[in-house]
C-alpha cells in the first residue's frame, strides 16, 4: 500500500538535489571577441551551469576569482553567464577562474587580447561631431552612420595595462586602421565606472579608444580594426554616411563665423563628404567633378573643391539678397546636404593675411610685402627692400613707411561697378576684372585706420584681372605708429569691420 506521501516526499528530494548542483563552468572567452583570448583587464564571459545567482565582491568573500585574486568588477550574472573584468593582478600565463564553489576552470592570460565590441558586424562607437566630446553624440548604426571628420569613440577591451589616474590612460597606445588608412587616436584609456564612459553602450571595465575619422576617407562602409603589442582585433565594419555635410561657410578672408555673407565675395565652405577627388582650378565653372554649391537654388562659381579637406572656395552668387537669410546646399554624385541657413549683408569686409595675421598687401606697383623684416626671413624672401632695390617683380619684404602707398587685399566689399556706377553695369559672379584698363569700383568706399590713424583710400575695386578679390589703395599716414604689429581696420558704411590683421611700419 502506497503512502499519500511519496509523491511530495519524491519532489522534494529532487528539488534539494537541484538546490545541491554544483556550479559548473564551461567555458571562458573573451566578451568582445570569443577568439581574441584574454588579459588581465579585459572583460570575460564566465559560461556554465547553475551558476551563483548572488554576487558578492568583498575580497574576504569574493564571489569570484581569477587565479586566486579576487573580482572585484562584476558587470553582470545569472545562472548560466557571468560577464567579469579579469583583475590587473591577475598573472599572465595559465590560470584558473572561478565562480562561488564550481570547478576551477584553466585559462591562458596574455599582456593583451584586443577585441572590439559590434553588433551584427558594426563596431560599437559612439560619434562626435568636429571632435568634441562634450555634448550629445550619435550611437554608431546602420541608421545613423559615422560622418566623415568626427570624432569616433570605439569600444573594445583586452588593451592590456592602464595607468591608474583621472582617466586611466593605457600604457601602449593602440593603432586603428580603417578601410586601410591608419587613423590618428586620440587616446585610449580603460573606464573605471560609468561616469567615465562616453555613450550608451559602454559599461565600467571597458576600454574605449577616440580616434579621427579623415575627412577624405572613401564613402561606403568600412573594416575597422585595432592593432596592440603584435595582436589584432577582429575585424568590423563601420558604415559611412555617403551624403555631403555642410558645417559652415564663411568670409574666405577672415574666417569669421559670426560675419554675414556679400554677394560677389569669397566664400569657404566647410564641411565632409565633398566627393573623394580634389580639384584645385575650373573657375568660373559651377561644378567640379559633380560637386556644387548654391545659394537660394543659384549654383556659386567655384574656385576649388578640396574633398581631402572638406573645404570648397567659391564666389558668392551677385544676384543674392544684400539682408536676411539665404540658404546654402552642397550637392554631390551621391546626392545633397541639409540646407544651411546663413545671414547675407550688403558688405562685411575681410582682409586677407599671412602668418602672424600680417595682411595681405603690397607696395603700389611691385610685388614687395610690407611685413617684419624676421617674417620676410621665416618666408625665405628678400629682405631690405629699398637699399637693396631688387627687381619689382621679385619678392622682397621690409616694413613700409609712412606715405607709401600699399595695396590691400580683401574680399566682401560689396557689388562693384564699371567706374563705380552702377547704371553702367555691376560685375556679375563668375566674371573677371578687365586686367588693364576699365576699373570696376565698389558702390561703397571704406575707411581704413592704421594705428588708429585715418588713411587716404584712393581705390576701392575689384583687383584686375579677378574675381571676387577686392583691392584697396592706401598711402600710410604720417601720424601712423612704428611697430612690427600695427593695426589695420577697415570699415564700410554699414559699419561692418575687419579689424584682425596688421601691418609693419617703420619710421626713416
Amino acid at each position: 500500500m502506497h503512502s499519500s506521501y511519496t509523491r511530495p516526499v519524491l519532489f522534494l528530494a529532487l528539488f534539494a538535489g537541484a538546490l545541491c548542483a554544483q556550479p559548473n563552468i564551461t567555458s571562458v572567452v573573451n566578451s568582445a571577441n570569443p577568439a581574441s583570448g584574454l588579459a588581465p583587464g579585459a572583460m570575460a564571459d564566465v559560461l556554465g551551469d547553475h551558476l551563483p545567482a548572488s554576487v558578492s565582491t568583498d575580497p574576504q568573500n569574493p564571489s569570484a576569482t581569477v587565479g586566486g585574486i579576487p573580482v572585484t568588477t562584476i558587470v553582470s550574472h545569472d545562472t548560466g553567464k557571468w560577464v567579469i573584468v579579469i583583475p590587473w593582478a591577475a598573472s599572465q600565463g595559465k590560470s584558473t577562474v572561478q565562480v562561488g564553489f564550481s570547478n576551477a576552470f584553466s585559462i591562458d592570460l596574455k599582456q593583451y587580447a584586443p577585441a572590439l565590441f559590434g553588433s551584427g558586424g558594426i563596431v560599437s562607437a559612439q560619434g562626435f561631431a568636429n571632435g568634441v566630446v562634450q555634448g550629445a553624440g550619435y550611437p554608431l548604426s546602420a541608421s545613423t552612420p559615422a560622418r566623415l571628420g568626427d570624432l569616433l569613440v570605439l569600444n573594445a577591451t583586452g588593451l592590456g595595462p592602464a595607468m591608474e589616474s583621472e582617466y586611466w590612460d593605457t600604457v601602449d597606445l593602440p593603432t586603428v586602421t580603417i578601410g586601410g588608412v591608419p587613423l590618428l587616436v586620440v587616446n585610449a584609456y580603460w573606464t573605471s565606472q560609468k561616469a567615465d564612459c562616453l555613450g550608451s553602450a559602454c559599461i565600467p571595465g571597458m576600454y574605449q579608444v577616440m580616434v579621427g575619422l579623415p575627412v577624405s576617407l572613401q564613402v561606403r562602409d568600412q573594416p575597422i580594426f585595432l592593432s596592440i603589442g603584435g595582436l589584432s582585433s577582429q575585424t568590423l565594419t563601420v558604415p559611412v554616411n555617403n551624403l555631403p555635410i555642410l558645417n559652415g561657410v564663411v568670409n574666405a578672408a577672415s574666417f569669421d563665423p559670426k560675419a554675414p555673407l556679400v554677394p560677389g565675395a569669397l566664400a569657404s565652405v566647410f564641411g565632409t563628404t565633398f566627393g573623394v577627388a580634389d580639384q584645385l582650378n575650373g573657375f568660373p565653372s559651377t561644378d567640379f567633378n559633380g560637386v556644387s554649391v548654391s545659394f537660394n537654388g543659384a549654383k556659386a562659381p567655384l574656385l576649388a573643391v578640396v574633398a581631402s579637406k572638406g573645404q570648397i572656395n567659391l564666389q558668392v552668387p551677385t544676384d543674392l539678397p544684400e539682408g536676411g537669410p539665404a540658404t546654402v546646399k552642397v550637392t554631390t554624385p551621391d546626392g545633397s546636404s541639409t540646407d544651411l541657413t546663413v545671414q547675407m549683408a550688403s558688405a562685411a569686409p575681410g582682409v586677407f593675411f599671412l602668418k602672424r595675421r600680417n595682411a595681405a598687401a603690397q607696395f603700389a606697383n611691385t610685388v614687395w610685402i610690407p611685413m617684419p623684416d624676421d617674417l620676410a626671413q621665416e618666408y625665405g624672401m628678400a629682405g631690405n627692400c629699398r637699399a637693396s632695390n631688387p627687381a619689382i617683380t621679385t619678392l622682397c619684404g621690409e616694413p613700409a613707411h609712412p606715405q607709401d602707398f600699399i595695396q590691400i587685399y580683401a574680399t566682401g566689399l560689396g557689388k562693384a561697378a564699371l567706374d563705380g556706377d552702377p547704371a553702367k553695369g555691376i560685375l556679375a559672379a563668375g566674371v573677371t576684372a578687365p586686367a588693364n584698363g576699365a576699373l570696376y569700383k565698389t558702390l561703397s568706399l571704406p575707411t581704413v585706420t592704421v594705428g588708429g590713424q585715418n588713411a587716404l583710400v584712393s581705390f576701392s575695386g575689384i583687383a584686375p584681372g579677378f574675381a571676387g578679390l577686392y583691392q584697396i589703395n592706401i598711402q600710410i599716414p604720417d601720424s601712423a605708429p612704428a611697430g612690427d604689429y600695427v593695426p589695420i581696420v577697415v570699415t564700410m558704411p554699414n559699419g561692418s569691420k575687419d579689424d584682425t590683421t596688421t601691418i609693419a611700419i617703420r619710421k626713416p
